[in-house]
């Protein structure tokens, strides 16, 4: 948690923390995302992010500028 809030400055509007853990559920890692809400300052942003089943776990750092027409794609 303290490299996160070494990077508080960057991203200040949200903080999310995911401990990834192994097969046998001994801690593996942590993912800590900061997020500096620009377009959707719903908790939608809210990251990591988890799959449906809880699986999965992703942390994205950056921006996806042609959004708009992805979703357009994906919608039809």
């Amino acid at each position: 948690m303290r490299l996160s809030e070494a990077i508080r400055h960057r991203g200040p509007d949200d903080v999310g923390l995911a401990e990834l853990t192994g097969i046998d559920d001994s801690p593996q890692g942590l993912f800590a995302h900061r997020r500096l809400a620009i377009i959707d300052l719903s908790s939608a942003g809210h990251q990591p992010m988890f799959s449906a089943d809880g699986r999965c776990c992703i942390t994205y750092n950056g921006e996806i500028y042609n959004y708009v027409e992805l979703r357009q794609e994906l919608e039809k």
